[in-house]
């Protein structure tokens, strides 16, 4: 059962209930993902299966619409779900596209990901637009799917489960997906989150917010900014790292910061967020926003 709720004027919510996908195993080592896009609730069930469903539910009238079904040859289960960030206004109407559509992106644990055209009015006339079979290569090796992405329509970027950060063209329908280049660390782990918005004066602003190691045996959060020209090219791109230590002599006030800062490092991280301004860390038994 799911929970959705609905935030009215003067702070006051309402709480509507809905009935989860029948017949799936309560406990399952995938967790279930799902969207809050407006009215619609879309979800993809937990459980490897050699058929991935993807539901919409709607919040107005507790209908559930079967968004995709498609089959592969040996248990697979959808690891992520993302939806596009891009203004209706920077979709490009040569591709067929209806700019009022919402477009998901669903990766799998095979290494493909498929993207939907979604209309908000009818779920039931969604189509798929993309779909990246499970080949080597894309940035990944196979049996190395990908699990983080962010989606500001024709630029997607992933994450794969080796950390591996890819950039993609999606092109008009019925194309596959481009990756134009793909970028590795050896300083940046995960978990971590990806914020992707329009620059001015064109291009995009790629922020990936992750953790970095400390002494003896613990994480802090660190954050890069990355700029992409609308060709994708890399034009520019910093760090923002708490222990970001000059190799010089520290006064004590320097020396107080970077103590303070240290002290706030924490071990067995699960969660790095990030809304673009402020970045919220948690591990099994502490939270802490930065």
């Amino acid at each position: 059962m799911y929970c959705s709720l609905t935030f009215l004027l003067r702070g006051r919510c309402s709480v509507d209930f809905i009935e989860s996908t029948p017949n799936v195993e309560a406990f399952s080592s995938t967790p279930s993902q799902i969207l809050l896009t407006g009215d619609l609730i879309i979800h993809a069930s937990p459980g490897p299966s050699e058929t991935c469903r993807i539901v919409a539910y709607s919040s107005n009238s507790s209908t559930r619409t079967t968004l995709t079904s498609r089959h592969f040859n040996f248990p697979t289960s959808v690891i992520a779900l993302t939806l596009n960030h891009s203004p209706t206004s920077m979709i490009d109407s040569t591709d067929n596209h209806d700019n009022a559509n919402l477009r998901v992106v669903a990766f799998y644990s095979n290494g493909a990901f498929s993207i939907l055209s979604i209309p908000p009015a009818c779920p039931s006339q969604s189509i798929e637009t993309h779909h990246l079979a499970p080949t080597p290569g894309h940035g990944r090796p196979p049996g190395n799917p990908f699990f983080h992405a962010a989606y500001h329509h024709p630029l997607l970027v992933t994450v794969s489960e080796a950390y591996r950060l890819t950039i993609w063209r999606i092109p008009i329908i019925g194309d596959p997906p481009v990756p134009v280049r793909t970028l590795k660390s050896f300083t940046t782990f995960p978990p971590s989150s990806l914020s992707l918005s329009a620059a001015r004066g064109g291009g995009y602003k790629l922020i990936i917010t992750h953790c970095t190691p400390v002494f003896p045996a613990h994480y802090l959060p660190a954050v890069l900014e990355v700029t992409l020209s609308a060709r994708l090219d890399i034009i520019s791109s910093r760090t923002s790292n708490p222990l970001g230590v000059a190799m010089t002599w520290l006064d004590q006030e320097d020396m107080d910061l970077r103590i303070k800062e240290w002290s706030h490092k924490m071990s067995g991280v699960i969660s790095c967020e990030s809304d673009g301004k402020f970045v919220v860390m948690a591990s099994a038994n502490a939270l802490q926003v930065c």
